[in-house]
This record gives structure tokens, sequence and C-alpha cells, in this order.
């Protein structure tokens, strides 16, 4: 089961590091110097958190749906 804080705190933390991300990206448009590699990377960091939420996520809810099927057929 996934725990709930942990979620939170990890949504928060793609939300502060995507926000980093693109305040790095408009001063890079505006002309100013950014190291693109850790623009980059910090991207990337972001976007794998993400990506690792979200399928925990998706683990945690066909468990669910599994356990609704189950206990359905087990009532009727």
């Amino acid at each position: 089961m996934i725990d709930k804080e942990l979620f939170n705190e990890g949504i928060k933390t793609v939300e502060s590091k995507l926000n980093d991300v693109k305040r790095q990206q408009q001063h890079w448009n505006k002309g100013h110097k950014v190291n693109t590699r850790k623009l980059y990377l910090n991207l990337n960091a972001t976007m794998l958190t993400l990506k690792f939420l979200t399928n925990e996520a998706e683990k945690e809810f066909l468990k669910e749906t599994q356990k609704e099927h189950e206990n359905d057929r087990k009532n009727n």
C-alpha cells in the first residue's frame, strides 16, 4: 500500500523541481547563461520521480480494484 504522506511529499517535490526547471528555462530563453546540463538533469530527475509515483499509484489502484471485484464475487 502506498504511504499517502510519502506520496503527497513526492508530488510536492515534483512540483517544486518543475518550478525550478521552468524558472531556469525562462532565464535561458531571455538569453541569460544557464547550466543546461543541470537544467536537463533536473528535468530528467523530475520526470523519473513523477513516473515512479504514477506507476506506484497505478499498481495500488489495480490492487484495490481487484479486491473490490473479489469482494463483489464473494457477495454474489
